[in-house]
């Protein structure tokens, strides 16, 4: 036994986080962002947004979880995380083998505690240094600790070398979207590059491993491999990965970004044939089997768990709805941000009534009046330059032009598609405001992405027609 597990709380661990933090920027620096920089960035514009972009990310990080969870909250989702992750992180270098024998075991089968009884000495040694997981029977959260558990093996077990860590990694696959996206639709937009690194909900939930600061970076490589990215067998099998781990983690949004997925093998399809009749024939018969992937999704989900079958997931969406709304732990960290959709009826019928309702709310609130909390303060701000940005490029360009410039193109067809039934959805479940900003991320990053580059084509077409005037 390890006095006072030295490995996962001691005043020792405090000292080398301080010591180690200037340590892994310089070595983030030189080993991954430098050498992303050097390959994919085409001149020092580029690569000052990617330098700018990577440190601001890693100071909301650190801010966020210091100031924001440990200073104010005491507590939270990304404390509990952080500690399940320590916890599987001192197992490691008391017992490696044991302890990849578990995560192995754990996420093959999705069963978190069987491996402690088919090891009994492995059971015993946790019982000895007093390691236990939060939340032990939750899919989502174990594989969330296992997901950012090398972090802390890399970081000795310390936090700020982990977060530094944690946005040194996943800058890069942000950072080739945007990159890819700049090449393939000619644009230069300074616009886009706000919308996809400073948005405060993208700074807040992603610049830490949430379950959604884990999803999202899995979301965008999985798009990077198949839309920017050259033909290989690793990346498609990390794209695999991905979509298990996201099913493990929260599979309601791998059910909504299935439409994304669909819409990418189309765009495949499509590129690789060159009889017009055939494309269409193609696209007409993606678009008349997504419901039916989406019911084989669910049909599948629903043999894991029963709250996914398809008459009780209205139920599902209401009962969350429910406990986030009236739930103190919920809103009373969140400043009583709560907000009110009116009696929602647990049925399909009822859900689509609502739809229109939590998309607005999703995109557009709170309202600055409704801020109560300086986090709220921040989430009233981007709903207030969304609304205003959105309504002034909309009148600017036109609603019909805008929607025809969208579904012209595949990628950005599936962004806003997707980011509208994720975003309705997440507007009806959350219950409150707090919860909301969290929750939307995914659609929200994917949805402004595909205004960004909407809108800065239409800009730049408007420029060329009156250039040749």
């Amino acid at each position: 036994m390890i006095p006072q597990n030295i490995y996962y709380s001691s005043p020792f661990i405090v000292a080398l986080d301080l010591l180690l933090t200037p340590l892994y920027l310089i070595m983030c620096y030189v080993f991954i962002i430098l050498p992303f920089s050097e390959s994919q960035c085409r001149d020092a514009e580029e690569r000052r947004e990617l330098l700018t972009a990577w440190l601001v990310k890693i100071v909301s990080g650190i801010a966020i979880y210091y100031l924001l969870y440990k200073l104010y909250y005491g507590s939270g989702d990304i404390v509990e995380f952080f500690e399940g992750s320590r916890i599987l992180a001192a197992s490691f270098y008391l017992k490696p083998l044991d302890t990849l024998g578990y995560i192995i075991h754990s996420i093959s089968s999705l069963d978190y505690t069987s491996y402690f009884q088919i090891n009994a000495d492995f059971a015993s040694l946790w019982r000895q240094n007093n390691l236990t997981l939060y939340y032990p029977h939750d899919p989502g959260s174990i594989t969330t600790y296992i997901s950012i558990f090398p972090l802390f093996v890399m970081s000795i077990n310390t936090i700020t070398p982990a977060i530094v860590l944690f946005n040194s990694i996943t800058m890069p696959t942000y950072f080739y979207l945007y990159l890819s996206i700049k090449n393939r639709y000619r644009i230069s937009s300074k616009a886009l590059y706000y919308l996809i690194f400073y948005l405060p909900s993208y700074l807040s939930w992603t610049s830490l491993p949430f379950k959604e600061g884990i999803c999202l970076p899995m979301l965008v490589y999985i798009v990077n491999s198949i839309h920017f990215m050259r033909f290989s067998r690793i990346r498609y099998a990390k794209s695999a990965l991905f979509i298990y781990l996201l099913f493990a983690i929260k599979p309601y949004i791998l059910l909504s970004f299935s439409i994304v997925l669909t819409f990418s093998i189309l765009a495949l399809v499509r590129d690789r044939i060159r009889n017009k009749m055939l494309v269409y024939l193609t696209y007409s018969g993606n678009i008349l089997l997504l419901p039916f992937i989406f019911y084989g999704f669910i049909t599948y989900l629903s043999s894991k768990s029963g709250k996914y079958q398809l008459e009780n997931i209205p139920k599902q969406i209401e009962l969350v709805y429910t406990d986030l709304k009236y739930n103190p732990a919920y809103y009373g960290a969140t400043g009583g941000s709560v907000y009110d959709l009116g009696e929602l009826e647990p049925t399909i019928q009822g859900i689509a009534s609502k739809f229109p309702l939590g998309l607005f709310i999703a995109l557009f609130r709170p309202f600055l009046w409704e801020a109560k909390k300086p986090i709220l303060l921040l989430a009233s701000i981007e709903t207030s330059f969304l609304l205003i940005y959105l309504l002034l490029s909309l009148s600017r360009y036109g609603i019909i032009n805008s929607v025809k410039e969208i579904f012209s193109d595949e990628i950005r067809a599936s962004f806003v598609i997707y980011g509208i039934v994720f975003l309705g959805l997440v507007g009806i479940a959350s219950g409150n405001f707090g919860n909301l900003m969290r929750y939307k991320v995914p659609g929200l990053f994917f949805f402004c992405l595909a205004l960004g580059i909407t809108f800065a084509r239409l800009r730049a077409q408007t420029a060329h027609n009156w250039g040749r005037q």
